[in-house]
């Protein structure tokens, strides 16, 4: 790898609603990056569980990492997401949900595609692939390589997707260009789209991937997540603003998943 003539610095923000449980892995997956240039900001809407005293633990063990906890009155990712945007030092937001886990170079991955790229990148995303433990059901390997070609077909379209669980931009971008919080889902793909007609380059990297969870699969079942994808990406396409509906893909946080898996 050559070597980097700027090193970009990056405010790590992740919106949290009763993650107790998912939220300390991606800590523990934080505190072990080799790439240490960033920050982590956790915006909480105002859990019932032990969210914030988990952060609290994680502070204190780790007094070295920059970590700040902020509780906001209103449950809205998009809300939380632009919050944390408001209190980030650093020249690159990255939005993380609170059940990725990251591999050990994924910032230093991220960083070199940044600084190798020979176009300007205002905003970004990457690929996934799945965690240990998902990667034991072979049905979730076939979603994980349908949401990469969902990804990779239409990043460039009129219509792009992407997904919240990993988007980076550039923090004088975003000042410009915010997320929607009467957008009840499909914010992320909203937003990009909307930067996009601003004039901004939206860039899909191959690489790094993160590991992004399927504990909606599991927690919801595949027919009605399914079922309520499908609908979104269907009235998207027609231009729908998502301020009514939220096509049955509700927003409850973590304990949600929590529940008894279903079948498939």
């Amino acid at each position: 790898m050559p070597i980097m003539s700027h090193l970009p610095e990056f405010s790590l923000i992740i919106p949290t609603l009763n993650e107790e449980k998912a939220l300390p892995t991606l800590l523990n997956d934080l505190k072990k990056q080799s790439y240490r240039d960033f920050e982590i900001i956790v915006v909480d809407g105002k859990s019932n569980d032990k969210t914030g005293q988990k952060v609290a633990e994680f502070k204190q063990k780790n007094p070295n990492l920059p970590v700040s906890f902020y509780q906001v009155q209103r449950r809205n990712v998009a809300f939380q997401r632009n919050y944390g945007a408001k209190q980030a030092k650093n020249e690159w937001l990255i939005f993380l949900d609170a059940d990725d886990q990251l591999p050990q170079f994924f910032l230093l991955g991220l960083a070199y595609q940044l600084e190798k790229n020979s176009r300007p990148v205002d905003l970004f995303s990457t690929l996934i692939h799945l965690n240990q433990k998902d990667a034991k059901t072979p049905f979730y390997h076939t979603i994980a390589q349908g949401i990469n070609l969902f990804l990779t077909t239409r990043y460039k379209s009129a219509q792009p997707l992407a997904l919240g669980a990993l988007l980076g931009v550039r923090n004088d971008v975003f000042a410009k260009v915010q997320f929607n919080p009467e957008n009840k889902v499909m914010e992320d793909s909203i937003w990009v789209k909307k930067a996009r007609q601003h004039g901004f380059k939206f860039t899909l990297f191959h690489e790094p991937t993160y590991a992004y969870s399927m504990r909606r699969v599991k927690g919801k079942g595949l027919f009605k997540t399914a079922k309520a994808s499908f609908l979104m990406q269907m009235r998207y396409l027609f231009g729908d603003d998502f301020s009514e509906t939220d096509c049955g893909y509700e927003m409850f946080g973590g304990q949600e998943y929590e529940k008894k898996s279903k079948r498939f």
